[in-house]
């Protein structure tokens, strides 16, 4: 098949983006994310989705439902692989343009692959030598991101983040919970 051959894995996430994130909206959901990954001798496409107040196991059943045809008939991947299709949950990662803006001075998490040094950690000496630390998001290009924690600013290079993450667990509630009690203890 010429569409198979004609994909290279590098681009296979970007291929599937397009032929699937259409139908996605139309379905009332956001396309989150696509990744293609290798996990030991296996292939995955992993469709990350997102829906307010929040997503459901069956709206990941739909959205595989929905998407797996669209995939069987295109078939823009030349391997083997296991579809999952997933909420981008709480502690969503950012990676696009278009997730920092959403995130624009809200908390993130940031982990790095090397600790901070004390010239990357300038006016904020606490964290000097961590690895990973939180803070409010203040900026952001394609090549680094501004962070504002414990009063100061830093600016990171994106190369150096392992992984730059939503903190939202406290915005993110799974419907109206109310506390009721049968205890009398407070009469």
């Amino acid at each position: 098949m010429a569409g198979k051959s004609s994909v290279k894995r590098s681009g296979i996430a970007g291929v599937v983006k397009a032929l699937i994130e259409k139908p996605i909206i139309d379905a009332g959901y956001e396309l989150w994310d696509v990744d293609y990954v290798k996990e030991g001798t296996d292939y995955n496409l992993v469709i990350t989705i997102d829906k307010k107040p929040l997503v459901t196991i069956s709206d990941c059943e739909k959205v595989t439902r929905l998407i797996d045809p669209i995939l069987d008939e295109a078939d823009p991947i030349p391997d083997s692989y296991y579809l999952e299709v997933s909420s981008a949950g709480s502690e969503r990662d950012l990676k696009r343009a278009e997730h920092f803006e959403v995130y624009m001075g809200k908390n993130i998490k940031v982990g790095l692959f090397k600790a901070l040094t004390a010239e990357e950690c300038e006016g904020a000496a606490a964290l000097v030598g961590t690895k990973a630390f939180c803070g409010v998001l203040d900026g952001y290009n394609e090549s680094a991101i501004s962070v504002i924690t414990d009063g100061s600013k830093i600016s990171i290079e994106m190369k150096k983040c392992s992984y730059i993450r939503a903190d939202d667990a406290e915005d993110f509630v799974i419907g109206d919970v109310k506390e009721t009690s049968t205890d009398d203890e407070d009469e």
